[in-house]
């Protein structure tokens, strides 16, 4: 009946939307842990922002006490300050300096040095007295010893006047927040137009091409596509915190800028991509624990389901091989019927061009005698008998079907031989000298007449095949009944 290639045909159904299934469920996985991962890599970014953030605004601060502070220095002026009070503003100043990371004040005009907290005035005034609110990096050992300063000039009274505050970076960069980053980073404060102004010392990656080639924007432009880093100096002269990814001289980096807001100035972060790696490991850990154990999950689910497809795909292909079946077969005989027949073997010769096979035709004899003198029930008896005797009589593989009232066909497949031609037709012969049906009180001995042709010495097509078996039962039935007379037999022409 076609079960081989059906069955086929509904595994490979059945494999199709396994495979399906599984390809959904994998996708579905898959953009769970790319997402986790994504999601990974911005925290870990959006972490070295805050740290920015954090470091940027303490920074401010700094430079933000120094207005304060300045401010108030100023008011010892305002009324024009005798040479005898100075001391007071040492005073002032020193306690100003206690009380935060400013190492040293000084107060100046055009005409020098007016006071200094070191009361030594040694240092360049031409650098510091500008009359411009601004911070720089100066070059002077801080209150560490540390050759990390920076000063910030602070102007008042219209200018007239400035306060210079020196901040020790190496100070500040103690009381910035702590991260397990210092050794793979660099921390600097830069100009505008990229140069390096100064490092914090607490940073220890140092050696960084970005701090030796003293210019951090020419840098992060050769190292990183134009577009990109357009956006990022955007960010910069906005105001904003940015953020981008570069890579210079084999270096990767991850670079972020945020603005001071004095003297255009502004404070670099680099972090190395191996760092940015652990940090995204460290937030990805969850999600990948998370994913491992969906993943156990999700294949549970999936066999779980896929046994459940198999038993219910199983049980659905039965059902649906039985209801083929009944569809094909004669219920009387438990045989092919003749449609079933009919198809069986046109698949045959039409999958086996290069095959031989025999056809044989058989009417049993004087069957409406039988039902007319020993009834209809008795009839059916003796064609229940003969479906199941024949089809245990040959091979499985063989075709026997039930074509009409009481018309059997017989397709032998593979007759490749004469001899077994021969045989066969003997083997049939003598299966009808001892066949009997009915039960234990009557025995009927029924006969057969039988026509038989050869594919495809005597046909190639199954209309044609058959036509010329029927011709050979004609011939038999002519001849007397009870015999087997093949199609191309020159005895009964």
């Amino acid at each position: 009946m076609g079960e081989g290639k059906t069955q086929k045909t509904h595994w490979g159904e059945f494999a199709a939307a396994l495979f399906l299934f599984i390809a959904v469920i994998a996708f579905f996985f898959i953009s769970f842990v790319r997402s986790g991962n994504e999601t990974a890599i911005t925290q870990a970014q959006q972490k070295q922002v805050n740290y920015e953030t954090v470091w940027g605004g303490q920074f401010s601060e700094e430079i933000y006490k120094a207005k304060e502070f300045g401010s108030i220095v100023a008011s010892f002026y305002d009324a024009g300050l005798p040479r005898s009070k100075e001391s007071r503003v040492v005073s002032c100043l020193n306690n100003i300096i206690n009380n935060s990371f400013f190492y040293r004040i000084a107060i100046c005009d055009e005409s020098g040095v007016l006071v200094d907290s070191q009361e030594d005035g040694s240092f360049d005034t031409s650098m510091v007295y500008t009359g411009e609110d601004r911070a720089f990096y100066y070059p002077s050992k801080g209150q560490t010893g540390k050759d990390y300063s920076m000063a910030i000039n602070v102007p008042v009274n219209d200018g007239k006047m400035n306060i210079v505050f020196f901040l020790d970076l190496a100070r500040v960069s103690e009381k910035l927040l702590k991260s397990n980053l210092e050794d793979s980073s660099f921390l600097v404060l830069f100009k505008k137009d990229g140069s390096i102004c100064c490092i914090f010392p607490n940073f220890a990656d140092k050696e960084s091409e970005y701090i030796k080639s003293g210019n951090i924007l020419t840098c992060i432009s050769e190292g990183s596509k134009r577009e990109k880093f357009g956006i990022f100096k955007s960010e910069l002269y906005k105001g904003t915190t940015s953020e981008i990814y570069c890579e210079y001289n084999g270096e990767k980096r991850w670079i972020a800028g945020l603005p001071l807001g004095i003297d255009d100035l502004y404070l670099g972060f680099g972090i190395k991509d191996s760092q940015m790696k652990k940090e995204k490991d460290f937030f990805f850990k969850d999600t990948r624990g998370l994913a491992i154990r969906l993943g156990i999950a999700l294949i549970g689910f999936g066999i779980f389901v896929s046994i459940v497809s198999i038993v219910i795909f199983n049980k659905n292909v039965a059902k649906k091989k039985n209801l083929e079946n009944k569809a094909d077969t004669d219920l009387l005989t438990d045989l092919y019927n003749k449609a079933a027949t009919e198809r069986e073997i046109q698949e045959y010769i039409a999958n086996n061009p290069d095959g031989r096979a025999l056809m044989f035709i058989l009417d049993i004899d004087n069957f409406k005698k039988v039902n007319d003198t020993m009834g209809h029930a008795f009839g059916d008896t003796l064609l229940r008998t003969l479906g199941k005797e024949i089809r245990q009589e040959f091979r499985l593989t063989d075709i026997i079907g039930r074509t009409g009232g009481d018309e059997f066909i017989i397709f032998l497949k593979d007759i490749n031989d004469n001899l077994i031609v021969e045989r066969e037709a003997n083997r049939l012969t003598r299966f009808f000298h001892d066949f009997k049906a009915g039960g234990d009180y009557v025995k009927y001995s029924a006969t057969a007449s039988i026509g038989a042709a050869i594919y495809p010495d005597d046909a190639d097509t199954f209309k044609d095949l058959y036509v010329a078996a029927d011709q050979a039962l004609y011939k038999a039935k002519k001849a007397g009944k009870n015999q087997l007379v093949f199609f191309n037999d020159k005895k009964n022409q």
